[in-house]
């Protein structure tokens, strides 16, 4: 069984890692700028919707293969 597997703790403790800095990066943006975006580049907001829709994407690949 993959749970118990030190690679997947290991993954998984960097995910956390990982997504405690993103939140904490998100919260220093004020709510107003989190919707704009420099010429040519995507806003806050959308960057965060691309990526809780690529994870989406990618748990369903694993659920899907255990």
């Amino acid at each position: 069984m993959l749970i118990g597997d030190k690679r997947v703790q290991v993954l998984e403790q960097e995910l956390t890692r990982v997504r405690r800095a993103f939140e904490s990066a998100l919260a220093e943006i004020p709510e107003p700028r989190r919707h704009q975006a420099p010429a040519g580049q995507w806003t806050p907001a959308q960057i965060i919707w691309h990526v809780a829709k690529v994870e989406r994407a990618v748990a369903r690949l694993i659920e899907r293969k255990t």
